[in-house]
């Protein structure tokens, strides 16, 4: 048999096939088997498990917020608020045969105050805190008061089926409910119970309603994953809200992400951030048992494949030894058989060093060599052909890139230049901007009168510093001086502008009057006629008498002016329409939209207490229950009462201000 026709190829797949199948049969076989074993029970059972105690954490949460929730409900102090309307103050003032504990009627103030103090009282506060908040309901679904950790966004209107149920005892099981809540891509665990002396048991209607909640957040999460030890995902829809996974520094949250389940070596694996995890979920449902979410339970995959990589050695470990024998045998039969492709070797190393007109000789060659040698220089041909195709399309390339960037150079310059101009606007608007503040500070503040008995205090606070709130001082004559206490529809650099206008007017013109009424009735005339349409006014205007003591007044549609003193609290009567919506003619044709003077009799230390719409409307205090919170500061000075009003409010102007605000208080001191 002629040597030189036998095929290289046959000769060495015939010898390593036959060794290598028979020896790598078996062991195959055999670590194949218990590497599925190994998977099987090591991470299946292992992660399902995992998942069922995430199910029963999250449940012991629920009960855990119900717990809390019941003792408050059944709390004196809740009790006692709730039933009698009253705020038990904890402050005692002991007599010789008696303890008197302080109370105080149970106001929108209390009733946030008992929130946060319940919240700190159950769980804590300042950093050692839980992040958990606390809300009461009224029986009419109303929300009383709620603590600074219980998120606007998880405050509920009232109209909710779960809290209606608690209000009428119903699906409570004795004790109360518990729900997840969903709420603008957000989840919160939340725990109901009716407010009673013992909220264990009802028989009777509750007093109201105690919330309980938290976030079911990272937070959340992490106190998950630490009591499984196991990452976990909190999903729907292919939007992963949160997660214990992080990239970076930051958390895995709030992402869109496919989380459609493969198939690796026979388990359910998902790809999060180029990682694998074999994964096992259970629902979220809400109040109405409506699936709103998952909670996934993740386990690392790479985990896998390390244990299968433990079982690889002990393959890895038989196979070298097959190896080194089968090593023996391919050397001594390639020696002989491959000699041939040393030259083939030095031709490739041509070709990698860019040389494509090297060429391998035929001469000699036999059986699979020849085809190979006549393959290679086949190869070796089309790629010069090709290398000299590649470097003209490269020139063409070059030259248009050159020509695309000189046209993005271009087109940059001239974004720049926009650009430029854009800030030189932008930092005009701001410098005017900065002006008209300027002019509304001026504009707002007024000259005070030297006068020996009165004392004028005011607080303002305007909606980005420009407002229309305004007040305005002037001299009549020697014994008499008008006050004019003004809110302008609107705010802003337009209102800043009308009240300059409207100041020169009472300046010029209110001297002439000596009835308030007259005055405003000149004023609403001004408005209608030099104007634009749009503009009105709501104000007071006074005419204080240094002579004879009295006090004239006059309103137009102005919130209700207070009388405070010792032993009074009584509002002005004002009905009269706001100044630039009728002539004077029309108002004065119709008997209950007329400007009315109003003698007002202000003895010493009594104070009048002004105040535009603001004070209301952006949430300070409601309308209903400023009269009785005057009520209970009458015996305090103008400047305490101002200072009350003062801190309140900037513990609420962190939500924004939407109207401006004003404040005056006019105090007879002599």
């Amino acid at each position: 048999m002629d040597l030189k026709k036998i095929s290289i190829k046959n000769i060495v797949v015939i010898i390593v096939g036959i060794i290598y199948f028979v020896i790598s049969y078996f062991m195959f076989t055999n670590i194949r088997n218990n590497y599925y074993k190994v998977l099987k029970s090591k991470f299946i059972d292992e992660n399902k498990y995992s998942e069922k105690s995430a199910k029963e954490y999250v449940e012991k949460e629920k009960e855990r917020l119900l717990t809390g929730a019941r003792i408050i409900a059944s709390d004196e102090q809740t009790y006692h608020a709730f039933k009698n309307n009253i705020y038990l103050k904890n402050k005692y003032v002991i007599f010789p045969k008696k303890i008197e504990i302080k109370t105080t009627k149970f106001t929108k103030y209390w009733q946030i105050k008992l929130a946060n103090f319940q919240k700190n009282k159950l769980y804590g506060t300042g950093r050692g805190s839980e992040p958990i908040g606390v809300a009461f309901y009224s029986v009419t679904y109303k929300l009383m008061g709620n603590s600074s950790d219980f998120e606007r966004k998880f405050i509920d209107n009232g109209n909710e089926k779960y809290i209606k149920d608690v209000i009428a005892l119903k699906n409570l099981g004795g004790v109360g409910n518990t729900l997840i809540q969903k709420k603008e891509n957000e989840f919160y665990i939340k725990a109901l119970a009716p407010i009673g002396k013992d909220s264990r048991y009802f028989y009777s209607s509750p007093y109201g309603i105690v919330a309980v909640g938290e976030r079911l957040n990272g937070d959340f999460l992490e106190k998950l994953k630490k009591a499984i030890n196991r990452e976990v995902i909190l999903f729907n829809n292919n939007l992963i809200y949160s997660s214990t996974l992080f990239y970076d520094t930051n958390r895995y949250q709030n992402i869109r992400k496919n989380l459609e389940k493969t198939k690796e070596n026979g388990e359910s694996v998902v790809t999060i951030l180029g990682k694998k995890y074999i994964i096992d979920c259970f629902p979220i449902y809400n109040y109405d048992k409506v699936v709103i979410g998952y909670i996934g339970v993740l386990d690392d995959f790479e985990v896998l494949n390390k244990l299968n990589l433990e079982n690889k050695k002990l393959f890895l470990k038989i196979e070298i030894i097959t190896f080194i024998i089968l090593i023996m045998i391919i050397y001594f039969v390639l020696t002989s058989a491959l000699r041939p492709l040393n030259k083939i070797i030095e031709v490739l190393h041509n070709i990698k060093e860019g040389n494509y007109k090297r060429r391998i000789s035929n001469k000699g060659s036999f059986g699979e060599y020849r085809e190979l040698v006549k393959g290679i220089n086949e190869i070796t041909n089309a790629v010069d052909i090709r290398e000299n195709s590649l470097k003209k399309l490269n020139r063409e390339l070059e030259n248009r890139v050159m020509k695309r960037t000189k046209e993005l150079n271009n087109k940059n310059y001239e974004l720049a230049k926009a650009i430029v101009e854009l800030r030189k606007k932008s930092r005009k608007i701001n410098d005017e901007m900065e002006i008209a503040k300027k002019l509304h500070k001026e504009m707002s503040n007024f000259e005070k009168p030297n006068l020996k008995c009165i004392n004028f205090l005011y607080k303002n606070y305007s909606v980005n510093g420009i407002g229309g709130d305004f007040i305005e001082i002037l001299s009549i004559d020697e014994n008499r001086y008008g006050v004019f206490f003004g809110d302008i529809a609107g705010h802003g650099v337009s209102a800043a502008l009308m009240i300059s206008a409207l100041k020169f007017v009472i300046r010029t013109y209110f001297r002439e009057y000596s009835s308030p009424k007259e005055a405003l009735y000149s004023l609403n005339d001004i408005i209608n006629k030099n104007f634009v349409d749009g503009i009105t006014l709501s104000c007071s205007y006074f005419i204080f008498n240094k002579k004879n003591s009295e006090v004239l007044g006059s309103f137009a549609s102005q919130e209700k002016v207070y009388i405070i003193g010792k032993d009074r609290i009584e509002n002005i009567k004002n009905d009269a329409i706001i100044l630039g919506v009728l002539s004077s003619s029309e108002i004065k044709e119709r008997e209950n939209l007329r400007f009315e003077d109003k003698k007002i009799n202000l003895k010493l230390g009594e104070k009048l207490f002004l105040y535009t719409d603001g004070l209301v409307e952006n949430g300070y205090i409601d309308r209903d229950d400023l009269e009785e919170k005057l009520r209970l500061l009458k015996k305090r000075s103008g400047n305490e009462i101002l200072e009350k009003f003062d801190e309140e409010i900037k513990e609420i102007l962190s939500f924004g201000i939407k109207d401006d605000t004003t404040i005056l208080i006019i105090e007879k001191e002599c």
